[in-house]
């Protein structure tokens, strides 16, 4: 805290609580980087498996692998959602107790752009998940 004053029980408790909210808002950004970082070696893997050469022989095999992507991409999309809604909950915590506390880190912060990282993943989340549909479009429509 950037006040040496000398705070009594109630503030001393809302410190603490503001020091675990700040924690976990961090935890939800880390857990989020790594998230994503899982999901993309995740999904250019299943890619790169489902245009195997030995995949390509079999078009149920590679139905199914599409499939999967779907639901994997899915999945991790729900999680992201959480992760977000998680620490939205610890950032409006935090700014509460700033406001008691007479504190601004988090009510000021960093100043927001139109395009923010939560966005950037909803492109690359939606944009994987038309992706794989595209790819069984593709693997349907050449059976006709």
């Amino acid at each position: 805290m950037s006040t040496q004053e000398n705070f009594g029980p109630k503030e001393e408790h809302l410190i603490e609580e503001y020091k675990e909210a700040c924690a976990d808002i961090r935890h939800y950004g880390n857990f989020r980087s790594w998230q994503m970082t899982a999901f993309i070696a995740i999904t250019g893997a299943g890619m790169n498996v489902v245009f195997s050469d030995n995949a390509s022989k079999n078009e149920a095999y590679q139905l199914i692998l599409a499939l999967l992507g779907v639901i994997v991409a899915i999945a991790f999309f729900i999680l992201d959602r959480r992760a977000i809604v998680y620490s939205d909950a610890y950032i409006e915590r935090g700014k509460l107790i700033e406001g008691e506390l007479h504190l601004d880190k988090l009510r000021t912060g960093v100043p927001s752009t139109w395009f923010k990282a939560r966005h950037a993943a909803l492109v690359i989340y939606w944009g994987t998940i038309i992706a794989w549909f595209m790819v069984i479009c593709t693997i349907l429509c050449s059976k006709a």
